[in-house]
C-alpha cells in the first residue's frame, strides 16, 4: 500500500510539472497572438480600409487563435450596443479570464480603448505601435520562461515526488 502511495505522489507531483509547462506555453502563445492581432490592426488601419467593428469580426474568425473567444465576443458587443468602442475594448480585455495574460498585458491592451475609434488613423496607430513594441518584449519574456518552464517544472516536479515519496517509504 505504501508502494502505491509512493508511485502516486510522484505520478502527482510529475503531472504538476509538467501542468505548470503547459500553463507556460499557453501564455506564450496568448501574448505572440495578442502581438499578431495588433499587428493586423495596425495594418489595417493606417490602411483605413476596414472599420474597427469589421477587423473585430475578422480576427473573430481566426479558429486557430486563442484570442477568437475574446474577439468574437467584442465583435458581437459592438454591433449589438451603443456603448462606446474604447469602453467594450477595454472592459473585454480586463475581465475575460480564459485569455493567459499578465496584468500589465491586459492594462496595456485596455489602456488601446482611449483611442480606438475616438482619433484619427495615426494617433491609433501611435497607440497600437506602443502597445506592439510592449507585447514584443512580452513575446520575448513569455518565450524564454516558457523554455527554462519546459526545461525546469518537470524534472522539479518528478525530484519532489521522489523526495516526498522515500518519505513515507
Amino acid at each position: 500500500m505504501r508502494a502505491l502511495g509512493a508511485l502516486l505522489l510522484v505520478a502527482a507531483c510529475t503531472l504538476a510539472g509538467v501542468q505548470r509547462t503547459r500553463a507556460l506555453r499557453f501564455h506564450r502563445r496568448c501574448v505572440d497572438d495578442a502581438l499578431a492581432a495588433l499587428r493586423y490592426l495596425d495594418a489595417e488601419l493606417c490602411a483605413e480600409a476596414t472599420p474597427l467593428p469589421e477587423i473585430f469580426s475578422m480576427l473573430a474568425q481566426r479558429r486557430d487563435s486563442v484570442l477568437q473567444p475574446p474577439f468574437a465576443a467584442l465583435a458581437e458587443k459592438t454591433a449589438a450596443s451603443g456603448e462606446g468602442l474604447g469602453a467594450l475594448w477595454s472592459e473585454c480585455w480586463l475581465r475575460d479570464t480564459r485569455v493567459s495574460l499578465s496584468k500589465n498585458e491586459r492594462l496595456a491592451l485596455a489602456r488601446l480603448g482611449a483611442v480606438l475609434g475616438r482619433y484619427g488613423a495615426q494617433e491609433q496607430a501611435r497607440a497600437l505601435r506602443g502597445s506592439i513594441a510592449f507585447f514584443e518584449a512580452a513575446s520575448a519574456r513569455a518565450q524564454k520562461r516558457s523554455a527554462d518552464g519546459a526545461r525546469i517544472s518537470v524534472p522539479v516536479g518528478l525530484t519532489l515526488g521522489l523526495m516526498l515519496a522515500a518519505a513515507l517509504v
